[in-house]
């Protein structure tokens, strides 16, 4: 699970890191913690690309701020 806001500058990395890991069981919550600087639209673009990940993710987008603690208990209650 990764949770972050206005990460746009490092998610191609963040991404493009865990796909060259030789693990392939893995599957990637993203939660955007509302984000202002294009994010989650990033994401999907990025995935957009990678037809070998998109069954992986799940990009989850919150409407107001949350610290990241409240936001993995909520990705962990409801997507895991």
């Amino acid at each position: 699970m990764l949770v972050g806001k206005n990460t746009a500058k490092v998610v191609d990395r963040c991404y493009d890191s865990i796909r060259k890991q030789n693990y392939t069981n893995y599957r990637i919550i993203h939660f955007d913690d509302s984000s202002y600087d294009g994010t989650t639209e990033k994401v999907i673009d990025y995935l957009r690309d990678k037809p070998d990940m998109r069954d992986r993710f799940t990009v989850i987008t919150q409407k107001y701020h949350n610290n990241a603690l409240k936001n993995r208990h909520i990705g962990t209650k409801n997507y895991c």
